[in-house]
């Protein structure tokens, strides 16, 4: 059982193609994944939900898991 599962099965169709490659699918899309959410908070500080210096703190947290992928 899975960690996930509920009291139901899923189709073996769906199973079959959401699990396997979940790591190799998350590594292409993790840069892509990390550029959407610098051009996000960037939003967030335009319209007043981030301060810039909170902005400052999550770029930099951004950019060094960008570098890291």
């Amino acid at each position: 059982m899975k960690l996930w599962q509920k009291d139901k099965a899923s189709l073996q169709e769906v199973e079959k193609f959401t699990v396997g490659n979940d790591r190799n699918l998350d590594i292409y899309l993790a840069p892509f994944d990390v550029l959407g959410s610098l051009a996000h908070i960037k939003m967030l500080e335009s319209v007043g939900l981030l301060t810039k210096v909170e902005l400052e703190l999550l770029e930099a947290g951004l950019q060094e898991i960008y570098k890291q992928i």
